[in-house]
């Protein structure tokens, strides 16, 4: 990524997914000595992973990553996720905001742990597929992620991380959608 290179980071089910958008977000941290006004951005895609063994065919997350510009910070987010959030009704909403953002918009879904991220995900990725007939050729919604400190509810002045993931249109970070041997989903 220091050299601007896209790389790949694949995920099957909601902590590895959970894993896979703190490293991207920690790799954020690392490139800032080299690209202070970057961050790591990614694209989602669905591809099915082959039987292995006794494990039966299921489909992995893969995580395109690109630099873009840093964002600033979301306040809070548009659109909360949690893990009995229906995606479909959160991606509705995550699409109407980014249309009426226009172009340089960007609307925020956010969640706290493993399975609420894995909602947010779904719902990013849900949210692609809505926007695409409004979008241009080699365009596509980015996700960059960041935590937020959030008060805890049991009062004894501590705090939770809320990870968030701003959307915004950007060019595609997946050169190839379609990788040799692999079916996307």
């Amino acid at each position: 990524m220091r050299l601007g290179d896209p790389c790949a980071v694949d995920a099957i089910g909601p902590e590895a997914c959970y894993k896979a958008v703190k490293s991207i977000m920690l790799a954020s941290d690392y490139i800032q000595d080299s690209h202070p006004d970057m961050q790591i951005a990614f694209e989602l895609q669905r591809v099915k992973a082959p039987a292995r063994g006794s494990n039966p065919e299921t489909v992995k997350v893969r995580f395109h990553t690109a630099l873009v510009q840093k964002l600033p910070v979301p306040d809070r987010p548009d659109v909360v996720a949690a893990k009995d959030t229906n995606p479909g009704l959160a991606a509705a909403e995550l699409t109407r905001l980014l249309m009426q953002k226009g172009q340089t918009g960007i609307a925020v879904v956010g969640g706290m742990g493993p399975y609420a991220m894995h909602m947010s995900l779904k719902t990013v990725q849900m949210a692609s597929r809505y926007m695409q007939k409004h979008m241009k050729e080699n365009e596509t919604l980015l996700a960059v992620a960041c935590s937020q400190a959030v008060p805890a509810k049991d009062g004894d002045g501590g705090e939770k991380m809320r990870y968030v993931l701003s959307r915004m249109r950007g060019p595609a970070a997946n050169p190839d959608p379609r990788p040799e041997g692999e079916d996307v989903v």
